[in-house]
């Protein structure tokens, strides 16, 4: 039984999906694709992997020095938090490839044949 009766991606609509995914948000492609689980699910992970980074960031870039120049020790580092963000955002652009791909394959699978006949002149 069909969920959706949404028509599939077209081919061009697959690869500007796959282009989005990779570049410049996982997840946002797959939701444009109407794969709104699985983009939801990658936006998540994705959201959640940058966040963890830019709290790395701060911490290990900004607070540390800042800290150091007023005579303050050092707060202890938080590699847990760069390791963490890294590991999400990846896993979340590997998802979204897997996604991307399918896209593609259904695309592909659904597009009309072209004719083999020649053009009438």
């Amino acid at each position: 039984m069909k969920l959706s009766s949404a028509p599939p991606v077209s081919p061009g609509k697959a690869w500007t999906c796959l282009i989005v995914n990779q570049t410049a948000t996982p997840g946002l492609g797959s939701v444009a694709g109407r794969r709104f689980l699985a983009g939801s699910g990658q936006l998540l992970l994705s959201v959640a992997g940058f966040a963890l980074i830019v709290f790395w960031m701060y911490r290990a870039l900004f607070l540390n020095p800042l800290r150091a120049g007023m005579g303050e020790p050092a707060l202890p580092p938080c590699a847990w938090a760069g390791n963490w963000g890294a590991a999400l955002f990846g896993a979340s652009w590997l998802w979204s490839w897997v996604t991307s791909l399918s896209l593609l394959r259904e695309a592909q699978r659904h597009a009309p044949s072209p004719t083999r006949t020649p053009p009438k002149l």
